[in-house]
């Protein structure tokens, strides 16, 4: 008779722990100062979650007085799937802290993949950011208004490209890097021509393809781009970037990627100022994204790429004793 009493003790002083956590999200300041608060939160209910699965696991509802038995059962089911996604929970906000730039800043190459023009990582590199964050902020974002094309003219190296893309170009350039199914080796290639360009040094590369950027939109609500005479919204967006990159630019000043660069900082700060609500379906956005390989990070530091990869996050080519389907 005392069992489910007891067990209900440990379960809800885990779940207040948990609303308390979610709470923090509400606060002001710095997107990783919010993270911190809900990951040391994350970080206390574990241990009352995982007692109460442990203890669930050595009771038999057939044992329970009938009133109970159905609440025990359900219990015994959840309990167990709670304590799995709250430990994945505080992985994923140690990582995004860290990508975030939480105890130093950093700067990424982020690569726009279209994904209507395949290639291994889940796109062509039609547009690239040189993002700075610092604490959670953007601190600088930087989207060339001519696309990754912009490099050609830098690249102080010329390199023979793989003999398939020969039909395309025999010279090897950035706009082609993402030539091998492994994201981690392509990241690597990607920040080798970037750094042969003389661009500035990065600690990283993530890429996103359109589609990811189609969902964002379904979160942030359609955007206004009074210079262009567009509004964009998910489901104009692939139609109007396409239009906007490849027919509407001026040909004179000659920059078909200045339409994304104008877009994008609009984009990040509504979703940097996402209320809870609108955060909660991010963070469910961000995980079916990631799974999907519309979004992929690599990093130089290895602890942290390690942790990634943990994740599944790092779009890499498994190395396993058998085979395995690769999409």
């Amino acid at each position: 008779h005392h069992a489910p009493h007891a067990l209900l003790g440990v379960d809800a002083e885990g779940g207040e722990l948990l609303s308390t956590g979610l709470a923090a999200l509400d606060r002001s300041g710095d997107p990783t100062e919010k993270l911190d608060a809900v990951r040391s939160y994350l970080r206390e209910a574990l241990p009352h979650l995982e007692r109460a699965s442990r203890e669930l696991s050595r009771v038999s509802p057939e044992a329970m007085p009938a009133e109970y038995r159905g609440a025990v059962t359900d219990a015994q089911a959840e309990i167990p799937r709670l304590t799995a996604a709250v430990r994945k929970a505080n992985a994923v906000v140690d990582v995004l802290s860290d990508l975030m730039g939480r105890n130093e800043p950093k700067r990424f190459l982020m690569i726009f993949q279209n994904n209507a023009e395949l290639r291994p990582t889940g796109g062509f590199m039609g547009s690239f950011a040189l993002v700075d964050v610092d604490k959670g902020k953007v601190k600088n974002m930087e989207i060339p208004g001519g696309g990754t094309y912009d490099l050609k003219g830098s690249l102080a190296e010329r390199l023979s490209s793989p003999q398939p893309l020969h039909l395309i170009n025999p010279r090897w350039q950035f706009q082609d890097a993402n030539w091998y199914p492994d994201f981690p080796t392509s990241a690597r290639q990607i920040t080798w021509f970037y750094d042969k360009s003389r661009g500035p040094s990065t600690d990283g590369v993530i890429a996103i393809t359109a589609t990811f950027m189609e969902k964002l939109l379904s979160i942030t609500g359609p955007i206004e781009m009074p210079e262009y005479g567009k509004t964009i919204t998910a489901q104009n967006f692939f139609y109007e970037t396409q239009m906007a990159v490849e027919m509407e630019y001026d040909k004179e000043t000659n920059r078909p990627k200045q339409f994304i660069a104008d877009l994008a900082p609009k984009v990040l700060e509504r979703i940097m100022n996402a209320d809870r609500e609108d955060f909660m379906t991010l963070a469910g956005t961000l995980d079916e994204s990631l799974a999907r390989k519309e979004i992929q990070f690599w990093t130089k530091d290895d602890d942290l790429e390690a942790r990634i990869a943990a994740l599944g996050w790092a779009g890499d080519v498994k190395h396993t004793d058998g085979d395995y389907l690769y999409l």
